[in-house]
């Protein structure tokens, strides 16, 4: 058995991932209430590139996680040769992007809040 499969949820690990929701979920409604269209194109050109990418992250692990369909293992197999954790990685992706998109200092906290829990959760 995998050890990942194996690990139990402690209570610091449930406060981590709870801390992690609480802060992508603040993220996502400030996205969506101070989305600035003056800002700087470029920063919102990466922002938006990276969006996609970290939630096609997000989805194709989360897939191999429910199903292992073919065409989900072969896929994921290439992915978790780049990565160990794709899911993290989509997570903190999606997380830099929406900073990247909004441009706002609040935001720009709660990505380094945010990439620090996910890397504690991963160590």
């Amino acid at each position: 058995m995998n050890s990942r499969d194996t690990q139990k949820l402690t209570t610091g690990t449930v406060m981590l991932r709870t801390t992690a929701g609480v802060c992508i979920i603040i993220q996502v409604l400030e996205f969506s209430i101070l989305y600035n269209f003056t800002s700087n194109v470029y920063l919102l050109g990466i922002g938006w590139l990276l969006l996609p990418i970290g939630l096609g992250l997000v989805i194709v692990s989360s897939q191999q996680q429910q199903t292992l369909s073919d065409i989900v293992v072969k896929r994921s197999s290439r992915l978790y040769n780049l990565t160990p954790y794709p899911m993290h990685l989509g997570w903190m992706l999606i997380s830099i992007s929406l900073t990247l998109i909004t441009q706002q200092w609040f935001s720009l906290l709660l990505t380094i809040g945010f990439v620090t829990v996910i890397a504690l959760d991963i160590i």
